[in-house]
This record gives structure tokens, C-alpha cells and sequence, in this order.
């Protein structure tokens, strides 16, 4: 669906670079994932879709470790057996978040894949 550029030039602002790493007191950096731990409760009995959740899947972890139940989904090469699950796309989710994703396709065509 992408080419190898295409992957590589989005990996280059992945959220591996720094975006989500967690900090000292165990919270997250990144803002979608601090949007929802806020309001926690709430996502509780919810399933819920990172998408684009990037090659170590650290705010799906992140997520995960809170008790929620996130599926990561990314593409090429950044999809890990064991981490994201392939098909999901075609499973229906009570929440969907992507953070981080627009900003790294780097053309038209890509981002109207995406």
C-alpha cells in the first residue's frame, strides 16, 4: 500500500523519536494519550484503536499498563507480530485515536490513504 520511502520518511518523526517517551514519574509525554488518561473512567468498558500506533506501540502499552483495552494497528514494516494486530481494520472500535500520524505522510497520495 506504501512504499519503502514513504515508510521511511514517516519513521523519521515517528513517535519512537521522542514523542511518547515516558517520563521519570511513569506518565506519558504525548498529548492524545494524556486526553484520554485524564478522563480514564470513561474508556474503561471501551475498546479502543491506535492507529498508527507506531513501531513499539508505546502509547498502546502505555494504555494497556492504565487497564484499557487498545488495539495497535501501523503499517509495513512497523506492524510486530505480537504487538499489533494486522487485521485491525476490519473490527469495529467504541474509540479510534491517532496521534502523531498526519504530520508524517509525506505526500497527497499517502495521506489520502491514511
Amino acid at each position: 500500500m506504501f512504499t519503502e520511502k514513504e515508510i521511511r520518511e514517516a519513521n523519521k518523526t515517528a513517535r519512537s523519536n521522542g514523542a511518547s517517551a515516558i517520563n521519570p514519574d511513569g506518565t506519558i509525554r504525548a498529548v492524545v494519550p494524556n486526553f484520554i488518561y485524564k478522563d480514564i473512567d470513561k474508556y474503561r468498558n471501551k475498546t479502543l484503536l491506535d492507529y498508527g500506533a507506531g513501531k513499539h506501540a508505546i502509547h498502546t502499552k502505555w494504555l494497556r499498563e492504565q487497564g484499557l483495552n487498545v488495539t495497535a494497528y501501523d503499517f509495513g514494516n512497523n506492524c510486530v507480530e505480537g504487538i499489533h494486530d494486522k487485521d485491525a481494520l476490519y473490527k469495529r472500535y467504541d474509540v479510534v485515536f491517532a496521534s502523531n500520524v498526519l504530520n508524517v505522510q509525506s505526500s497527497d497520495v499517502m495521506m489520502s490513504i491514511t
